[in-house]
């Protein structure tokens, strides 16, 4: 096996859109273009803790660190011709990853999923999200250690009807309102740990929005994704969500069904943001129900948030996770094929942690998030969450700086905290392995980003 240490350095960046400027419009200003972007640099960095999963993914038992470098531009515009609106966004990745890492996005190593751009969500757990598929998106070249990506990550026609606001294409598609989790938010969602959540997937669907007054809308939406090479090719998810205010409270009702493997797993959730006293409050739930397994969990989460006058924002929640369990000896099937651990196959009880719909494998969580501004330009952040039964968790620290008006530049690290997985130094580890703890199994990270939009 390759021997490559990157030691590493990780950056983040502000989450902030790329700029979006007029081009062109015509004299009556009936057609018009803008447009704009960004150029990001990224550094990631691990040390592994010593933790034997980590020589077993890679092959080596020398290797104590990892680390990638992504440099993504960025370029998009929007077409305007009175209401009518077309827009398209392109991105362009490289990526230089140290071996273990490679090993670990290929499922070339021994712990790998063998499933070529996804990452397997046992040798990644907690560390990002999953791209979930979609219709069409070219193939990345993989050399060694070098992966190239184009991603046409929007690409939409956008036209109000009256009341109603339809999107049809590749687009972002957000619900929920939670902080640290949002059950109800399915369709693309960001991972609590993730480091660098600037811009949210897009995922190809038809979207309706149709608005019933000041504060109501209703949101009716399908999405469709294709799965080469398996049993069932074309998947379709669809959902429709109500939103309202009573008083000075927002409330939202949604329902949904999300396809899996082998069954439909059905989605009812609840929402409400508003003011409590001097604090703000905000809540989510989702109450899940399979098909034909007839399965079903509860997972809801409550939070405050406060700022206080010199300048400093608090937020704190709990989640209650009925779709994971209160045995640690219980987390290893959400990983993997317990009947051959080593085969690679999609877990049947873990197939929405794996289909990056749901990110976590314990029962209950506290969230908490502090951003202080020290100056307009500047804010210090940490954050920390922890599953409260192993009990485990991780704290990010870090930077956010608004170099210039267009340049944005965020560092920090991320430290676990948790029991590290044991099992035996052998050719199959799997057999005895015992997770012990949930966020144990991570490295420790530091990371970087630096940010110029144009």
């Amino acid at each position: 096996m390759r021997h490559r240490r990157l030691l590493l350095v990780l950056l983040l960046l502000l989450p902030a859109p790329a700029l979006s400027r007029e081009l062109w419009s015509s004299r009556d200003e009936t057609i018009a273009l803008e447009g704009g972007g960004y150029l990001k640099s990224q550094l990631l960095g691990m040390h592994f803790r010593d933790i034997f999963l980590y020589d077993w993914i890679s092959g080596d038992d020398s290797v104590d660190a990892g680390g990638q470098s992504v440099t993504r531009a960025r370029i998009g515009g929007d077409a305007y011709w009175n209401d009518f609106r077309l827009g398209l966004e392109y991105e362009f990745s490289a990526s230089v990853l140290s071996s273990v890492l490679d090993d670990m996005q290929s499922g070339s190593g021994p712990g790998g999923s063998g499933s070529g751009g996804d990452t397997s969500g046992f040798s990644m757990a907690g560390l990002s999200g999953v791209a979930r598929p979609r219709i069409f998106d070219p193939d990345p070249h993989r050399g060694d250690g070098i992966v190239l990506e184009h991603n046409i990550d929007r690409a939409f026609v956008h036209l109000p009807l009256g009341p109603v606001d339809l999107r049809i294409g590749r687009q972002a598609i957000t619900w929920g309102t939670a902080w640290f989790w949002k059950p109800t938010d399915r369709f693309s969602p960001f991972s609590p740990t993730d480091i660098d959540p600037d811009v949210k997937r897009g995922i190809d669907a038809v979207r309706a929005e149709i608005f019933l007054g000041e504060r109501t809308s209703l949101d009716l939406v399908g999405s469709f994704e294709r799965h080469e090479d398996t049993g069932r090719e074309w998947w379709a998810h669809g959902g429709m969500r109500f939103r309202t205010g009573i008083g000075r409270y927002d409330l939202a009702v949604s329902a949904a069904r999300f396809q899996q493997s082998q069954q439909g797993n059905w989605m009812g959730g609840l929402e409400t943001t508003g003011p409590l006293g001097p604090l703000g409050f905000r809540a989510e739930a989702a109450f899940n129900f399979m098909e034909e397994s007839h399965d079903w969990d509860i997972e809801a989460v409550a939070g405050l948030d406060y700022r206080f006058s010199f300048g400093l924002m608090v937020a704190g929640e709990a989640f209650y996770n009925g779709y994971g369990t209160d045995d640690p000896d219980e987390y290893l099937s959400y990983y993997l094929d317990m009947s051959d651990p080593l085969a690679g196959k999609m877990p049947e009880k873990g197939e929405r942690l794996a289909r990056g719909e749901t990110f976590n494998i314990g029962r209950y969580y506290v969230g908490l998030a502090l951003d202080q501004e020290v100056l307009p330009v500047l804010h210090v952040t940490l954050s920390a969450a922890g599953n409260v039964l192993d009990p485990s968790g991780f704290l990010m620290a870090g930077v956010k700086w608004s170099v210039v008006e267009n340049a944005r530049f965020s560092a920090g690290a991320l430290i676990p905290l948790g029991e590290k997985p044991t099992g035996p130094d052998a050719a199959d580890p799997a057999a005895d392995l015992a997770l012990n703890s949930e966020y144990g199994l991570m490295p420790v990270m530091g990371f970087a980003v630096l940010k110029l939009s144009y």
